[in-house]
């Protein structure tokens, strides 16, 4: 056995896939990250809900007795949007350093560590800024986070260069990570303007 730089132990035969098994690790997180994020967003809605519905008594009960001051008007309570817009916006920072990876063909011998690695020389972007790759089966898509948001603005701007290409990586599409009401938004813009 090997010590390595990065702190951990391996055998000889595990060494050459290191780097496979610390994105599988970094994808795996990834994956606990979302579904916490997810749980807490449903967590806060809950949380409203039950504020709203008890802010509703009071103001019930405060209209009841008309000759007692009441701190509670409906102008004072503003609980939902601020939520709403404070979940957004963890959202949306925590999306800005993603770009997303469209039309690639997924099989049993996909390496999306390799594919990405091809697509980073291509565009001249150094492999060293990827932090993570997420593979999204689902969608037929690969979310690739980065360490800095200048090669994110560099990757979106050249990745007009893959079209022309000959090979495979011709159909492959850049994108940012957007949040659903962003992706909505584009949409109903796209449908707006025929595209």
């Amino acid at each position: 056995m090997d010590k390595q730089p990065n702190n951990f132990w391996v055998c000889n035969v595990c060494f050459k896939y290191k780097s496979k098994f610390k994105g599988l690790i970094e994808s795996s997180v990834n994956i606990i990250k979302t579904k916490l994020k997810s749980e807490l967003k449903t967590e806060l809605n809950s949380e409203l809900n039950l504020l709203e519905t008890r802010i509703t008594e009071l103001l019930k009960s405060s209209s009841a007795n008309a000759n007692a001051p009441s701190l509670l008007t409906s102008s004072n309570i503003t609980g939902k949007t601020d939520i709403q817009e404070t979940v957004d916006k963890l959202e949306k920072k925590d999306r800005q350093y993603n770009v997303v990876l469209y039309g690639l063909q997924f099989d049993e011998l996909f390496d999306p560590y390799a594919k990405v690695d091809h697509i980073f020389n291509i565009l001249k972007v150094p492999t060293s800024e990827i932090r993570s790759v997420v593979i999204i089966r689902r969608y037929n898509l690969l979310k690739v986070t980065l360490h800095s948001l200048r090669y994110r603005r560099t990757l979106l701007n050249d990745s007009k260069q893959l079209r022309t290409r000959t090979d495979d990586i011709k159909k492959v599409f850049i994108n940012p990570d957007l949040t659903y009401d962003e992706r909505r938004r584009n949409k109903e813009l796209r449908d707006l303007l025929g595209y």
